[in-house]
């Protein structure tokens, strides 16, 4: 129950300024985009001018400023009295070497792949058809595979989410008898070597398209899992690999 005579807590907000923030949203994940396409934590090892990053990236340094400014109002970024901007926890997560990184997440969801097919929901409801496919002209793994940078920056944004909810996957399940893993639509094979790093009695296979499963390999050799992890190329609509115990997947049936 709440407390309703508690004089300290905010009064409530007219239902027509929680509609305004929520209009307004977008202005926000726009703005952060901005910040991870162009790479602007990463450039902050120590607090720099807004013209000072201008000049080296080649952009208007007062609209910087702006777009900076804007960020800081809201915790990403922190501005110093003369200036300079420094990194937060949140400007942090969207550089490329953080362990908690989504700069990949929010290149992909609010840049090139994702974001332009949400100006066209309405076709969406109107028709039950996938809106990239009436922006792009093709489905989304097509167009992935004519433009391999940006299928490059989504298979990362995956593994990022990946990331993000991994240790509660690993703490509500116990994978302990799962024999040999199969990770179907495994990507970078991030949930599976952190399944197979707590669980050394278990093997496991990532399962993906020719062209994703390639970025599986150096992981596991950098998590050291070579003699218990394998890849395996191919297309789940046909074939799956056999002789699994246990098959997962994690963010892959809401696509089909």
């Amino acid at each position: 129950m709440f407390n309703t005579t508690d004089e300290t807590a905010a009064p409530p907000q007219p239902p027509a300024a929680t509609m305004l923030q929520m209009i307004a949203g977008f202005w926000v994940s726009r703005a952060v985009w901005a910040a991870a396409e162009l790479g602007l934590p990463d450039k902050l090892p120590t607090p720099r001018t807004a013209d000072d990053l201008a000049k080296e990236l080649g952009l208007h340094g007062r609209s910087l400023y702006r777009l900076m400014r804007a960020l800081a109002s809201v915790g990403v970024f922190h501005e110093h009295a003369d200036g300079r901007f420094e990194n937060t926890p949140l400007s942090s997560t969207l550089k490329n070497d953080a362990p908690d990184s989504v700069r990949a997440l929010a290149r992909s969801e609010l840049g090139h792949c994702h974001y332009p097919s949400w100006g066209e929901i309405l076709y969406s409801v109107e028709t039950g058809k996938p809106s990239f496919d009436k922006v792009y002209g093709m489905p989304v793994f097509e167009w992935f595979g004519k433009n391999p940078e940006r299928a490059q920056v989504f298979n990362q944004s995956m593994s990022e989410l990946t990331n993000t909810v991994e240790p509660a996957v690993l703490e509500a399940f116990d994978f302990s008898d799962c024999g040999t893993i199969v990770d179907v639509g495994g990507c970078f094979g991030s949930l599976l070597i952190g399944i197979l790093q707590k669980y050394p009695q278990l093997k496991g296979v990532v399962f993906d398209a020719p062209s994703v499963v390639e970025g599986a390999k150096p992981k596991i050799a950098a998590a050291g899992l070579t003699d218990r992890c394998t890849t395996v190329a191919g297309d789940f609509f046909k074939a799956v690999p056999a002789g699994g115990d246990t098959y997962i997947m994690k963010h892959i049936i809401h696509d089909w």
